[in-house]
Formats: structure tokens, C-alpha cells, sequence
């Protein structure tokens, strides 16, 4: 469904590496790149741990029971009802198995893609903004020969602004969705894995447990990075707006002072993020994630008990 606004952000980016104008710029740009890089680096590596050790270790460390009918049972990663297929005898267990891990893996690599496009694209774009940072300073540091040459100076700032926030609009719409559920699933997530943690505190199964505080920590790093790209962002975004305001706008020609008013008015307007345009991606959402998995995990305690 998102396909071709995927190919305009990933298209808007290669455009802004062809058309990088200085040697100041490009050092941005490799650094932010850099940084995006880790991100999904470290995003992929808890992910992918988090995926062994919920749809392989943890099955498989729970062995085998018998039943008072002298039935042996092989856990599933997901357990579910199989109609007429006798999923306990081989190799139909094991086809399942395999099954259950693959679906996994992919699972895991669609949410690492959109972790990815995320850090890539917001990265990106605070690289962006602190070049915008840059060209305002240089605005009013150099002395200019013309009144022409401080025209196409603030044509160029202007241009750039309005072409980072258009950028991080298309980003906005092509992503939004896939925040929002990130959000309510992994929550959800959250919620129960510390109530499996609390059952089996409870039943001294030392493995299951390692494995369920594994997996909290994975999804828990997950939203993290979620929200620490949506933070990094929004104080990018600050910066800019202090900059601008940081002008020694009186160092221009009489002409040009009143444009640096409308330059200003745009880098005060809120530039962020959000999750279907619910909530912000900032860490006060990250708190408030963490807060909300703890009310439903009490909430589902009380009822169980």
C-alpha cells in the first residue's frame, strides 16, 4: 500500500546526496548515516536474538511431557489447535516446528525493516536540519559583496526548509500506520510477557523465564529506538528554531530583514513524528508505553487471581 511513497523517500534521499553543495554538508550527511546505521544495527541484532530464543530455545527447553495416558507432548512456540493433524508424531511436529520459527523471522524482519526505514529517514532528516542550521548562521557571518547575493542565499535557505518538511510530511503519511500498531502490539506485548515472567517465577522455571526476560528487554529496546529517533527529531527541530532566532538579523540590508521574519515563523512551527497522528514518538511516549503495559499487567493480574 505504501510502495510508491517508499520509493519517493528513498528517491528524496538519493536526490539530497547528488546535490550535496559543500564538504561541511557531506560530513553531516556520512555522520547521520552512520548513526542510522547503528540504529538498525542494533535494532536487527536484539530482534533477531529476541526470535531464537521465543520461537527455538524456549520450546525446546521445556522438553517433553507424559501424560497419565502415556501421551508424549512436544511444545510449540505458539500453541494452537491443528483440527485432525496430529502435530505430536514426525515429522509432522517437526514441519510445524520449522514453520512456526520461519514465520518468525519474517515477523521479525518486516518490524526490523520499518525500524530501519525509520532511523534512515528521521536520521536523515536531522542531518538535513543542522545543514539548515549552517546556511542560517553563514546568512548573517559573511559579508556579502551584493544585495543579489543575499537574495539566493536566502532562496537556498528557504528552499531547503521547505524541502526537509516536505520530506518529513511524506514520511509522516507513508509511515504513521505501522508506528500506531508498533505501539499497541508491542504494549500488549509487554503486558503479558511479564505476566508468562510472573507465572513461571512462581513454578521456579528458571529457562522459560531467562527466555520471557529476553524477549521483554528485545521489545522493550524496539520502542525505544522508536521513540529515541522521534526525540532525536523534535530536538533537531528546536535547534533550528533557536537558530533562527539567534540571527543577527540587523546585519542585512534593510530589504532583506523582513524576510528573516517569515524565515524565523516557519522554524518555530512544530516538527515531529507521531504514531497515526495519536501520539508523538518522544520519550515521554516511551514513558508513557511502559506505564500503560504496567496498568494492563495489573489489571490482568487482579482478574486472573
Amino acid at each position: 500500500f505504501r510502495y510508491d511513497q517508499l520509493r519517493r523517500c528513498l528517491k528524496h534521499i538519493e536526490e539530497d546526496w547528488e546535490n550535496v553543495f559543500s564538504a561541511d554538508a557531506r560530513d553531516i550527511m556520512l555522520k547521520s548515516a552512520r548513526t542510522g546505521k547503528r540504529l538498525v544495527t542494533i535494532c536487527g541484532v536484539f530482534m533477531y536474538s529476541g526470535v531464537i530464543t521465543f520461537r527455538t530455545i524456549l520450546p525446546l527447553s521445556q522438553g517433553k511431557i507424559v501424560t497419565d495416558q502415556n501421551v508424549t507432548l512436544r511444545h510449540f512456540a505458539c500453541p494452537g489447535y491443528f483440527f485432525s493433524l496430529d502435530v505430536q508424531v514426525s515429522p509432522v511436529y517437526e514441519t510445524v516446528f520449522v514453520i512456526q520459527s520461519l514465520t518468525g523471522f519474517i515477523t521479525v524482519s518486516v518490524v526490523t525493516g520499518a525500524c530501519g526505514l525509520t532511523a534512515i529517514f528521521v536520521v536523515h532528516a536531522c542531518g538535513q536540519l543542522k545543514i539548515l542550521i549552517n546556511l542560517m548562521r553563514s546568512l548573517v557571518q559573511e559579508q556579502w559583496r551584493e544585495e543579489r547575493e543575499v537574495d539566493e542565499k536566502l532562496a537556498e535557505i528557504v528552499e531547503h526548509q521547505v524541502r526537509v518538511r516536505n520530506f518529513l510530511r511524506l514520511v509522516q503519511h507513508t509511515l504513521q500506520e505501522i508506528y500506531l500498531m508498533e505501539i499497541l502490539v508491542n504494549t500488549i506485548a509487554i503486558c503479558l510477557l511479564v505476566y508468562f515472567m510472573l507465572v513461571d517465577w512462581q513454578n521456579k522455571n528458571i529457562t522459560t523465564l531467562c527466555t520471557y526476560v529476553v524477549s521483554v528487554a528485545n521489545i522493550v529496546i524496539h520502542i525505544f529506538l522508536f521513540c529515541y529517533t522521534g526525540e532525536q527529531l523534535s530536538s533537531q527541530a528546536e535547534k533550528v528554531a533557536i537558530a533562527s532566532c539567534e540571527l543577527e538579523w540587523y546585519r542585512l540590508p534593510d530589504r532583506n530583514m523582513r524576510s528573516v521574519v517569515l524565515l524565523m515563523i516557519v522554524s518555530n512551527a512544530p516538527t515531529k513524528i507521531s504514531a497515526g497522528k495519536f501520539m508523538d514518538l518522544s520519550l515521554r511516549t516511551f514513558g508513557a508505553v511502559m506505564k500503560t503495559a504496567g496498568a494492563y499487567f495489573n489489571m490482568l493480574r487482579s482478574v486472573v487471581e
